[in-house]
């Protein structure tokens, strides 16, 4: 009888460890998938940023950013952002980048990190669409940064400076 026991609870573990590693599996592949599919999302948003405002960039990439980070933590090598972009918006293939180990001693290296600090001051006015009922986050100083405003005194922000040249209408006599 202890000896069925015995192999009954062996049984159940061994089941246990296999059921365990299964969920790890399909947690494993839904983080690649999500991380390229969020990738390919940003790329091509950043594919027609030239043409203007993108309502919910914010989001896109913060989204990239947390998938990209769960996807360094499988130890696989991050994609960078450029080739996001040509995925997305030109169609080149990415096969030969997903699922790619990181070498012993090599760090993971986070292009949305990257991206954060290298590209968002050229694409300021862009990123400035606050969502429904979200108040910009944008000042004056910013505004002055991207030749926007030139009255900006500290925190305070005055009008737009007026167009140079001569008035459109002469004054009232």
């Amino acid at each position: 009888m202890i000896r069925i026991l015995t192999c009954i609870k062996q049984a159940f573990w061994t089941f246990i460890c296999a059921v365990r590693d299964q969920l790890a599996a399909i947690r494993r592949e839904y983080i690649v998938e999500q991380y390229v599919r969020s990738g390919a999302v940003f790329g091509e948003a950043l594919s027609y940023l030239y043409m203007g405002e993108c309502v919910g960039f914010h989001g896109m990439k913060v989204r990239w950013a947390k998938l990209e980070r769960l996807y360094a933590e499988l130890g696989y090598r991050t994609i960078p952002v450029e080739d996001f972009l040509e995925y997305a918006g030109y169609g080149k293939a990415l096969d030969h980048l997903i699922r790619v180990k990181r070498t012993d001693g090599e760090e993971a290296k986070l292009h949305a990190v990257t991206f954060q600090l290298r590209y968002e001051e050229g694409i300021l006015p862009e990123l400035d669409i606050p969502h429904q009922g979200e108040p910009s986050k944008r000042t004056c100083q910013d505004d002055r940064k991207i030749g926007k405003n030139k009255n900006c005194d500290g925190n305070k922000c005055g009008p737009p400076a007026p167009p140079k040249g001569p008035p459109l209408d002469p004054p009232p006599k």
